[in-house]
């Protein structure tokens, strides 16, 4: 989008801050790329998600122990919570930077601000 941005001639646009000399993508994309710009954070999500949901998945198979101790030590409640929190909190920047994209800051700026809190 910057790439798009400088074959145009740097064009400033009315509504960057002040001494602000290279837009957001998002100001790029809320000027003439939308569709590219929500296409692109959308398989961004599906990719991250599936990979999170991948790694916890390899991670949680293998050998399992076969004393108890072992095995509670191994997998214990915390691991568990850190994955469903990972996934949780994957799960919620993945609604932030779809609603970020969605939402440009031209028309929406105050909504754009709340959905890249989220993102981020």
């Amino acid at each position: 989008m910057l790439g798009y941005w400088a074959s145009l001639g740097r064009p400033v646009y009315s509504y960057i801050h002040k001494g602000q000399t290279i837009p957001y993508i998002s100001d790029v994309a809320a000027q003439e790329l939308q569709p590219l710009f929500v296409t692109g954070c959308l398989v961004s999500v599906i990719l991250l998600n599936i990979s999170l949901v991948l790694i916890l998945k390899a991670r949680s198979a293998g050998p399992k122990p076969s004393v108890k101790l072992l095995r509670w030590k191994r997998a214990g409640i915390s691991h568990t919570w850190f994955h469903y929190l990972a996934i949780f909190l994957t799960a919620a920047g993945s609604v932030g930077l779809v609603l970020l994209a969605r939402f440009d800051r031209l028309q929406y700026p105050d909504l754009h601000r709340e959905f890249l809190t989220l993102y981020v």
